[in-house]
């Protein structure tokens, strides 16, 4: 076996600082190396900081390694027959002395469709209560509101599209953000502050994993085909702002929402054809509690495009109105089944229709219906679920089924879809359908 060249040298400047010249894959080792070589070095100073016993005795440590991998069942043109290929190692490190919490969590994946290695900070974040009714979260951390199930409305925190569709754990879904987040709570309501210093979207598709309809091509575009995108870069001038009130009323929760930054996912195109983010203020309100012999939910929200507040810019994402109606209940031992109903609206629509090129008008209201069914055996052990998206304006559908058995306390194994089908190559899920595959997973934890 012959290995890479390393393409880097070393030299010494007049000045006799040292200068390393080195490839760009070489760089991003380098940096793997130090995000190791920190951690390191951040539990041999913990230690003496705290006393060896004490450390160990407010310290949880956790990991997973996971197999992944996934298969087309169409032929796409733009994409090879593998849809997946994962080698997954995670650590979790939970610190939790008298007055603070600190959490750690390195994710490193060796992506098989990408060809490439890296190493992510999923979590790294400390938690302080300064006082008895105040929370304050730092750092990168997972963060979710709302009432939906995998229908987000005024959850405006990042989304990873691309691992949802091709398999990935379900956790995978939800990407990080770099925040601030403080909690004051009350006897009239709850308050949850969330500051992003810098906006973070969703990870949308671009052709990586999955093709896509690029509307401006009037076509499909795979891998290697997306034209770019640029994304606000500026601290503290391009941030982001959430805000929720809360309160339980009769074991019913209501909430209302507020959110100010961009669109999560392009909503333009420059001069150049690159896709770029336009800004985006949202308020909303939800409504969750007992209902019948289940639990039922309501939620709302009004997305305002603050570029385009009129909807006469065909090149600017519209305002939306979004509204959704959610029932779930356990019909049976081990069972439970989730139903919703969803609708987009386009506001302004009848300036976007006259500014709109007729190939690429919306429908004035999407509506979409889904239901997800889960069903447990064997001491829940083994577990199968099915869950299906249908949208009755669009005329497309999603159907994820997923099943799992843990062989172990600490072995799991699970197989599922993703299957696409539309009557347009245009609507959201109908052009995905060449990308519909089936997926595996093995996935050890320690």
């Amino acid at each position: 076996m012959i290995g890479r060249k390393k393409e880097f040298f070393v030299q010494f400047r007049e000045d006799k600082k040292l200068i390393v010249w080195m490839n760009n894959r070489d760089k991003q080792e380098m940096k793997n190396l130090k995000k190791l070589l920190l951690f390191k070095i951040l539990l041999l100073t913990a230690s003496p900081l705290f006393g060896e016993s004490y450390l160990y005795s407010h310290s949880e440590f956790h990991g997973m390694a996971e197999a992944r991998g996934g298969l087309r069942i169409s032929d796409d043109e733009t994409h090879k027959s593998r849809s997946a290929g994962d080698l997954r190692l995670r650590g979790e490190i939970f610190f939790y002395p008298e007055n603070f919490e600190f959490k750690f969590t390195p994710d490193f994946c060796m992506d098989n469709i990408k060809n490439k290695s890296e190493l992510k900070t999923r979590e790294a974040w400390i938690f302080l209560r300064p006082f008895e009714n105040i929370d304050i979260k730092a750092g990168r951390q997972i963060l979710t509101w709302g009432t939906g199930d995998l229908v987000f409305l005024n959850d405006l925190f990042p989304k990873d599209w691309q691992s949802f569709f091709i398999g990935r754990d379900d956790q995978y879904l939800k990407a990080p953000s770099d925040s601030i987040k403080i909690g004051l709570f009350t006897d009239l309501f709850s308050i949850d502050f969330i500051y992003n210093p810098l906006f973070r979207s969703d990870r949308f598709i671009d052709g990586t994993y999955l093709s896509y309809w690029d509307e401006h091509k009037g076509d499909f575009a795979g891998k290697d085909e997306y034209p770019g995108s640029v994304k606000p870069d500026s601290y503290f001038n391009d941030d982001e702002i959430h805000l929720r009130i809360y309160k339980n009323i009769h074991n019913y929760e209501l909430a209302f929402y507020g959110y100010s930054g961009f669109w999560k996912s392009p909503s333009s195109t420059d001069k150049t054809g690159k896709k770029i983010f336009t800004k985006m203020d949202s308020i909303g309100m939800s409504l969750r509690g007992g209902l019948g012999p289940g639990i039922g939910n309501l939620e709302m929200s009004y997305y305002l495009s603050k570029e385009d507040s009129s909807g006469d810019k065909s090149e600017i994402k519209n305002s939306e109105l979004r509204y959704l109606a959610g029932f779930s209940f356990d019909p049976a031992a081990d069972l439970n089944i989730n139903v919703q109903y969803y609708i987009e609206q386009l506001c302004g629509y009848g300036n976007y229709k006259e500014n709109m090129p007729p190939q690429n008008i919306r429908d004035h209201f999407r509506r979409l219906v889904t239901i997800s069914v889960t069903r447990s055996w064997m001491n829940q052990n083994l577990k199968l679920i099915f869950s299906g998206y249908y949208s009755t304006s669009d005329e497309d559908l999603y159907f994820r089924p997923k099943t799992s058995y843990q062989i172990s306390d600490s072995l799991i194994a699970e197989a599922g879809a993703n299957i696409f089908a539309g009557k347009n190559n245009t609507s959201f899920f109908g052009q995905f359908e060449k990308n519909s595959n089936i997926y595996f997973a093995l996935s050890a934890y320690f």
